[in-house]
């Protein structure tokens, strides 16, 4: 009886320990799969959450460097501001300075106009131009070369009429003329003889203040020079056209960011090594510490960057098709995404045997015990 009893203990205990097995094989089985689904919802969330991050940091990034551009614009064009308020002031003082010194050459030519028509109606007068009168006329050593005469000839209107002919006799060098005043004969004739017994010079003002004329013209030039300085200014044809107008424009035109930011290439948008360290912090806060391997591709596919972090420097395994999680980066630009994250775990066994192991480990060793002591009574039984 007690044999019997022994053996149908043994029996009933097997059959527990299968059932105790099978119940632990279907609860471990679950807690994988459990634990798969969790890591594969944690691994796309921290993916997710990298993508956002990295998107959202590329537009602050280019906000700021906006700001800063804009700023140094905003600089220059306020010195743009201030130059061209110097050069409207010196255009201006250039501008009243020519109108003045037109105004004094006109007053000249207006009071040279009054003393010839003034010389012309007391006497007779006939010009003589400064290099005759330096050569002959100055010079007392050759005064008696000069002839003056009384011909007639037909004059403006096809009349007869007189005119006094000045000239020398002997051609000797001549002499450069020493100022520009404009200087008369007045000759004097006994008639009915021909030739002038005598003559006084009378000199007046030079009949152009070419003096005035030179500040005038200099003026104009630096004026010119102002209004060419002003356009190089321009940036644009719209500046350009703006500046003739009278008008200022900004240089600085306003753009969409996000077609701004579209148009870089993937390898300048983004920085592995700062996308590999929030791969790590968000994956951490998530609760999951295992090594991986991350890659960014382009639209076509190509690598710009690949990367992975050793998890308590763990030897990374080679796995011949890893499961590998994805996500979509920039997904506010226009059209498709430019670019792909993805990440894989190659030692993703060891993840989930350092997460289940204090919970499946002491069911194991009991089985283990359970098994030992069936052994030591059968053992028993039997011999």
């Amino acid at each position: 009886m007690k044999k019997r009893s022994i053996a149908l203990i043994i029996w009933l205990m097997s059959i527990a320990l299968i059932g105790v097995m099978a119940m632990q094989y279907y609860f471990v089985r679950e807690s994988f799969i459990k634990e798969s689904k969790l890591f594969d919802e944690e691994v796309k969330a921290s993916l997710s959450a990298v993508a956002n991050k990295i998107e959202r940091q590329e537009i602050y990034d280019f906000a700021r460097e906006q700001e800063r551009q804009n700023q140094e614009k905003f600089r220059i064009d306020q010195e743009r501001i201030q130059k061209n308020e110097k050069i409207l002031a010196l255009q201006v003082q250039y501008q009243d300075s020519i109108k003045t010194l037109q105004r004094i050459a006109f007053q000249h030519t207006t009071n040279f106009n009054k003393l010839e028509t003034a010389l012309n109606q007391q006497f007779p007068a006939v010009f003589i131009n400064n290099e005759f009168f330096e050569t002959y006329l100055r010079r007392k050593e050759y005064k008696h070369l000069v002839r003056i005469t009384l011909e007639q000839g037909l004059t403006a209107d096809n009349t007869i009429g007189e005119f006094t002919r000045i000239d020398a006799i002997k051609v000797i060098p001549p002499v450069k003329p020493k100022d520009d005043s404009t200087r008369y004969i007045i000759p004097v004739f006994a008639p009915p003889a021909t030739n002038a017994i005598a003559y006084q010079i009378r000199t007046l003002p030079p009949k152009i203040d070419y003096r005035t004329l030179a500040k005038i013209e200099a003026l104009e030039i630096k004026l010119h020079n102002l209004r060419n300085q002003k356009l190089t200014d321009a940036a644009t044809l719209f500046d350009t056209i703006a500046i003739l107008g009278g008008k200022k424009s900004s240089v600085i035109a306003d753009v969409a960011m996000g077609m701004e930011l579209s148009k870089r290439p993937l390898a300048e948008r983004i920085n592995g090594k700062r996308t590999v360290d929030l791969l790590i912090h968000e994956l951490h806060e998530r609760g999951i510490k295992s090594s991986f391997v991350m890659e960014i591709k382009d639209f076509n596919k190509i690598p710009v960057f690949q990367g992975f972090y050793q998890f308590n420097n763990e030897q990374l395994e080679e796995v011949k098709n890893p499961l590998i999680y994805t996500a979509r980066l920039f997904q506010g630009d226009r059209g498709n995404a430019p670019g792909e994250l993805s990440i894989h775990f190659p030692n993703k066994g060891w993840y989930y045997c350092r997460n289940n192991g204090l919970l499946v480990i002491p069911h194991y060793l009991g089985i283990i015990g359970t098994i030992n002591w069936l052994f030591r009574l059968h053992f028993e039984y039997h011999f």
